[in-house]
Parts: structure tokens; C-alpha cells; sequence
């Protein structure tokens, strides 16, 4: 896809309203990177889909109980030129911080 160009921004994606992810960014339209070769398939019991490419792959999951999330695409890549990537990461540092108390 666009692995010669990683911290480049190639596609949107659109997040559930209500989900963690959307709440982490602030909005349902997100600019992302996408160089994965896989995609997947079916999610684990008790995991969501809550964010897609225009093409259906799904490139963010989450557990409604649990404090997980996860994402397809590269977000530690991203966060120099895609200041909004930064959230993902303090949302991390928030709940690691949290469990800790």
C-alpha cells in the first residue's frame, strides 16, 4: 500500500459515535495511514467493531466492558504531522495511570 511513506496520511476512517474512539478524538471522521496487508476477519467474543475504511475493513475495535482498544493503523507513525494522534496515546497514559492509583 503505502509503505514507502508511513507518517503520510492515506485514507479516512469513520468512528461509532458513542465509542471510546470517538471520544478519544473528538469526532467520527478521522485521517489515518494505511499500510496493513491484513485485515480482520472476526473480532473476538466480546470486542466491537467501531471504526472502518470506505471499504469496509475494519480499523478500530473495542471492548464495551473492558479498557481496550484497539486500531489498524499506525498511530506512533502518524503523531508528528497528525497532532490528533496524540490522544490516542494520552488516553493510554490516562487508564495506565488510573489502574495504578
Amino acid at each position: 500500500m503505502y509503505h514507502d511513506h508511513p507518517d503520510q496520511v492515506t485514507q479516512t476512517i469513520s468512528i461509532n459515535t458513542g465509542s471510546k474512539l470517538a471520544h478519544i478524538f473528538g469526532q467520527t471522521k478521522l485521517a489515518i495511514n494505511s499500510f496493513h496487508h491484513q485485515a480482520i476477519h472476526r473480532l473476538g467474543r466480546h470486542l466491537q467493531a467501531t471504526a472502518w475504511a470506505e471499504d469496509g475493513v475494519i480499523e478500530g475495535f473495542e471492548s464495551p466492558q473492558q479498557a481496550i482498544i484497539g486500531v489498524q493503523w499506525h498511530p506512533e507513525m502518524l503523531y508528528r504531522r497528525e497532532k490528533t494522534m496524540d490522544r490516542l496515546f494520552q488516553a493510554l497514559i490516562n487508564q495506565a495511570q488510573g489502574e495504578r492509583r
